[in-house]
């Protein structure tokens, strides 16, 4: 499954919401991040859950009792949530044995594998041939782990320059293997025509692929304070 969208549209954020869902539904998530560090990433989930605003604790400004409490209560609910680093060495055989492991640890029949972002890790990899083949090989091969793990994977795509703000599969960053491989696609685009209270945005969830279902726009609002998205 790709989501898509031009930067500041809240790919990130969106996501992560996602995985603290299923966490906190009772299944794994495997979240590998190539953009942010892993501290980064437990703050602005505790943040999430918690409605605090990220700014004035990334700052030093919050209050650090208060963001302690918050890790102590909402910390259990996402026990399942687990972040991992990626790097020029990440492997699909080790992304294998990790979600493995931890559907084993937490007896859950799922793993949710979340990659953020799929060019990052294309660039990452030791290989000599050309960007657009190693983007093409490497969905192909997260395609066939996300069949022999019978779960989901979701993954983060950049946008060519000139499609950012659209919808279209075309704008997909090496987009030929992307299109045709993936079962879904999903695209975050800004929403001109409705005007929320600050500092919420409007943002529409354009759902532009589905191969097991419908086709449409889900109309929600962000809040970038927090890193929450709701949906009308």
């Amino acid at each position: 499954h790709m989501l898509a969208g031009e930067p500041g549209q809240g790919k990130t954020s969106l996501v992560l919401q996602l995985a603290a869902n299923v966490a906190k539904n009772g299944d794994s998530v495997l979240f590998v991040s190539f953009e942010e560090s892993l501290q980064r990433l437990a703050f602005k989930a505790v943040c999430l859950e918690a409605g605090l605003e990220m700014k004035p604790y990334a700052e030093g400004q919050g209050n650090p009792l208060v963001l302690e409490v918050a890790f102590k209560q909402i910390g259990p609910a996402l026990k399942r949530l687990h972040f991992i680093e990626g790097n020029s060495h990440l492997t699909i055989s080790q992304l294998k044995a990790k979600a493995l492991q931890l559907r084993e640890k937490n007896k859950t029949g799922k793993c949710l594998v979340i990659v953020d972002y799929l060019q990052r890790w294309a660039a990452a990899r030791k290989d000599f041939s050309e960007f657009r083949h190693v983007v093409s090989s490497l969905v192909s091969d997260l395609r066939e782990f996300s069949l022999r793990i019978d779960s989901p994977v979701l993954v983060i795509s950049s946008q060519n320059r000139s499609g950012q703000g659209t919808s279209f599969l075309t704008s997909l960053k090496e987009s030929g293997e992307l299109e045709y491989s993936a079962d879904s696609a999903l695209f975050l685009v800004g929403n001109k025509e409705r005007f929320p209270r600050e500092p919420a945005r409007a943002v529409d969830l354009k759902i532009e692929k589905n191969r097991y279902g419908d086709r449409g726009s889900i109309e929600l609002l962000f809040r970038p304070d927090i890193g929450r998205f709701q949906e009308i």
